[in-house]
């Protein structure tokens, strides 16, 4: 990942400077933070204290606690985000939190959905390193400068993949979250433009002296909530690696791969001759499948190996995943079919999404039937 990272980086500061646009990039800071607790402590602290309980996310557990509390009870509930909830309930549950949650002895069960959604504000707000980063939030903001849509979502693409791992995860159970509210619209009265303006404060951490902004501050802010608003809306094409990076990094692995093999090549000549027959095998094998539009689809939680499809002109995501389904004594209920790798890192796909036009744009991906999450 940090040869796509250098890569993004390359590419973003030649697009700015296509529109003699200033990359203002900050240096990272120090400061002192709290280490333990839930408010007010780095996202990386909050992972690194859960995996000491077993936990392999990226995300840390309370957010992924409030968010699947938020999602399960919140979605059809009029003003969820914009409705305050009341400061001394939520002040209770913040000390509530802050002395129970680590211990495995805490649950939202039962506590009103505002007060949860506005710690969860509170949460994002008072992160010590904000969740697009001090060194590359006013980037994000500058996106806005660019006059063109789609360089704009180009820009937001990179700046993603430039983001530190955890922060990106996050972001995306977040983005993938705000996305829900907004479906349920007609009932909770809350569409992609309230949203934003309420999260964008949220998210952007520009401090101000000034009792009245001034009209400097007053653009910024409306740029970061313009900004917010991409984000959501396009949130499904933000995460995919470019295929020319893709191919760019490939280049460079292959680069390296010569020159280890070069300064380490066997003595034994046999095992070089077989690795290369072996070579020319599989990819005699891959470049057949390609030209068949065969793709090879696992379902481990359904014990099953990889079984081989032929994609047909109107073959859906959905009618693979039947295919599981209709196998005698299967339970594919609940599972969806993924795309992991390639020139993505990993989406659960609609099961309308046509799979020979996908195969197309990312014929190297992996394909798994798994179950979706709750807060996919």
């Amino acid at each position: 990942m940090e040869k796509v990272r250098s890569l993004a980086l390359i590419e973003l500061t030649a697009l700015f400077d296509q529109h003699g646009i200033a990359l203002h990039r900050r240096k990272p800071i120090k400061k002192k933070v709290k280490e333990c607790g839930i408010f007010e402590v780095p996202l990386q602290y909050l992972v690194q204290h859960d995996r000491l309980k077993g936990s392999n996310s990226n995300v840390p557990l309370f957010l992924q606690e409030m968010i699947r509390f938020l999602d399960h009870n919140s979605l059809t509930e009029e003003g969820i985000l914009r409705v305050g909830g009341a400061t001394a309930r939520m002040k209770a549950l913040r000390e509530e939190i802050e002395e129970t949650f680590n211990e495995g002895a805490f649950s939202l069960d039962g506590r009103r959905v505002h007060d949860v959604a506005g710690l969860l504000k509170q949460f994002l707000r008072e992160l010590p390193f904000p969740l697009l980063t001090y060194e590359y939030q006013p980037t994000f903001a500058s996106v806005e400068n660019i006059p063109d849509r789609r360089q704009q979502l180009q820009a937001l693409n990179l700046l993603i993949l430039l983001l530190p791992s955890i922060h990106r995860d996050c972001l995306r159970v977040l983005l993938t979250f705000l996305s829900r509210i907004i479906s349920y619209e007609k009932q909770n009265k809350m569409n992609l433009n309230n949203v934003s303006m309420i999260m964008a404060p949220n998210l952007f951490h520009f401090s101000s002296s000034k009792e009245m902004p001034s009209l400097r501050e007053v653009k910024q802010a409306q740029a970061t909530v313009n900004l917010v608003r991409m984000l959501i809306k396009y949130q499904n094409i933000l995460w995919t690696i470019p295929g020319f990076m893709v191919m760019q990094v490939q280049k460079m692995n292959v680069q390296r791969t010569k020159e280890l093999w070069t300064k380490e090549r066997p003595k034994n000549k046999r095992i070089v001759d077989k690795r290369k027959s072996n070579e020319q095998k599989n990819c005699g094998q891959k470049n057949a499948e390609l030209a068949n539009n065969i793709i090879r689809v696992k379902a481990p939680m359904l014990n099953k190996i990889a079984m081989a499809i032929q994609l047909t002109d109107g073959m859906r995501a959905g009618d693979i995943v039947a295919k599981f389904r209709r196998r005698p004594g299967e339970d594919a209920e609940g599972h969806h079919l993924y795309e992991v790798g390639g020139n993505i890192g990993e989406r659960c796909l609609d099961n309308d999404t046509n799979m020979k036009a996908l195969y197309k744009v990312n014929p190297h991906a992996e394909w798994i039937i798994k179950p979706r999450s709750d807060y996919e």
